[in-house]
């Protein structure tokens, strides 16, 4: 369906069987998902139009779900089962009702394992204990749910299944990380118990909402506040008027689950605190890289100059304009100035760079701008080839420090 709940529904599966854990593939054509086709679970893909056969991609004849596929589509994730598993109705029970520990009971013994496998199904790796995995933008890392603390939490792992780290230790559990699409935040759903109406005694439900944290500092965020149950949360960027933007994506029984079951919802997960604001972009198309030649010593140089938006982070009025025209003059090309809406204030300037074009931001910080600044790789540029946001104060006239000295 549309992502912003529009243009009608589409069916891709039509099997008398379930299907579920849906993922995309990253060219959009294909989807991946698990299926009871066979009378267990496995890993299945078809095309998103819904026409064509469906390829059944594990074989292993084991409780095989909830898989991811790598952006660069080389290699899936996923959770696997075996005869220790008390049943895969209830690992897999969390897709309505989150799973339940079982006390004082060894976690390689019976719960699920995280595998790695090429996109095709061959090369099948045991990365070790833990469900629901998600690969990180960069195809680096992997987010999964264990159960080795005593309550479920979110911890992350190398694509290798080393250096594990656990990411949440709160109160109850967490469950269902997702990344956000600049890989510094995992969204997840976390309980906690609520005295609900008609209950008498200790009798309590549980509630589910979805929770930000930062993979590198643990700053975490609730973002849904209902006594509901908020789960599989999935964070990207969709289409929406001229441009794109990041929502987060979860289905919930916040309305009546009486009546209507389970739901899908999405929420801005920038609204609110501005430290994880991710930027709107204009396109997520990819881009052919720049042609490169290669220069004295090891470094690359692209051959033509690269395309820059000049943004002004601060309060000081022209900054942009009067950057932008020294640029100019410099032979560089200006796509663009004016402020920017999602960093303030900034203590330096930074300076964002595609592919091709480190040399030239490197040369921009250090000699049309002195002072305090940073360069960063970001490949999801695609209108411009390099941003630069103004931070801190206006460097002094070369006139005037040359008079001083």
């Amino acid at each position: 369906m549309g992502a912003d709940g529009g243009g009608g529904f589409q069916r891709v599966t039509n099997s008398p069987v379930n299907d579920f854990y849906p993922s995309w593939f990253p060219d959009g054509k294909r989807i991946l998902f698990t299926s009871m086709r066979g009378g267990y679970p496995s890993i299945w893909a078809k095309a998103t139009s819904g026409l064509g056969g469906t390829q059944k991609i594990s074989w292993t004849g084991t409780y095989d779900y909830s898989g991811d596929v790598s952006n660069d589509g080389n290699f899936i994730v996923f959770s696997r089962g075996d005869q220790f598993t008390p049943s895969f109705s209830e690992i897999s029970n969390h897709l309505f009702y989150p799973p339940r520990p079982w006390a004082q009971i060894d976690e390689s013994l019976w719960f699920p394992r995280i595998y790695r496998m090429d996109v095709s199904g061959a090369r099948v790796t045991d990365l070790g204990p833990g469900f629901d995995p998600k690969l990180s933008p960069d195809g680096k890392k992997i987010a999964y749910t264990s159960f080795k603390s005593g309550t479920y939490d979110i911890w992350v792992m190398n694509i290798d299944g080393k250096n594990r780290t656990q990411i949440t230790s709160y109160g109850g559990q967490e469950i269902s990380p997702c990344w956000s699409p600049d890989g510094n935040w995992i969204a997840y759903s976390k309980s906690a118990p609520y005295f609900a109406k008609g209950y008498k005694g200790n009798d309590y439900a549980d509630y589910w909402n979805i929770w930000i944290v930062n993979v590198n500092t643990g700053e975490n965020f609730q973002k849904t506040f209902q006594h509901a149950r908020d789960l599989g949360p999935s964070w990207g960027y969709v289409k929406c008027a001229n441009g794109y933007k990041d929502y987060i994506y979860f289905h919930s029984d916040r309305d009546d689950f009486a009546t209507t079951g389970f739901d899908i919802y999405r929420l801005d997960p920038d609204m609110g605190v501005e430290g994880y604001d991710l930027p709107d972009l204009a396109s997520i198309t990819p881009q052919k890289k720049p042609s490169v030649v290669a220069p004295k010593g090891n470094k690359a140089v692209t051959m033509k100059k690269p395309r820059i938006k000049v943004l002004n982070s601060t309060q000081i009025a022209g900054w942009a304009k009067q950057v932008a025209e020294e640029l100019k003059s410099k032979g560089y090309i200006i796509v663009d100035y004016g402020n920017t809406k999602h960093e303030k204030n900034l203590p330096f300037t930074k300076i964002y760079y595609r592919d091709g074009f480190r040399r030239a931001a490197a040369d921009i910080a250090l000699e049309i701008m002195p002072g305090k600044q940073y360069i960063y790789s970001q490949e999801e540029l695609s209108d411009v080839d390099m941003i630069v946001v103004l931070g801190g104060t206006v460097p002094k006239p070369k006139e005037e420090t040359e008079k001083k000295e």
